[in-house]
């Protein structure tokens, strides 16, 4: 990092990455404990079937066929360098949240 400043960006960057990810978790079927993957003291990185990510920021979320079902959290819309997003193949439910319009690099 160049200054102080990059690393504490870096670091609010991942903080929120990690808290979108977990209300997702949660919302959808807890698909990340499943099989013993966990997430403490771990990078959201380190879920390479589902995470993709770039210089430790995540880029692609691929939930494909994980049997989830719940609904998608506003929360969503905190992982703002999302490039990439599957979740086809499951159960999930409700409205789409509106948030997720603010994810200007889904392709």
């Amino acid at each position: 990092f160049e200054s102080k400043d990059d690393y504490a960006h870096q670091q609010n960057i991942e903080l929120l990455q990690r808290y979108a990810l977990l209300v997702l978790n949660y919302a959808t079927g807890d698909w990340m404990f499943r099989d013993g993957l966990g997430v403490i003291n771990r990078s959201e990185c380190d879920f390479p079937l589902y995470v993709t990510c770039k210089d430790g920021i995540i880029t692609g979320l691929d939930l494909s066929n994980q049997h989830l079902s719940g609904t998608i959290p506003p929360e969503i819309s905190l992982l703002t360098t999302l490039e990439h997003l599957s979740l086809w193949g499951n159960s999930i439910g409700g409205v789409i949240p509106p948030e997720i319009g603010s994810l200007t690099n889904l392709k």
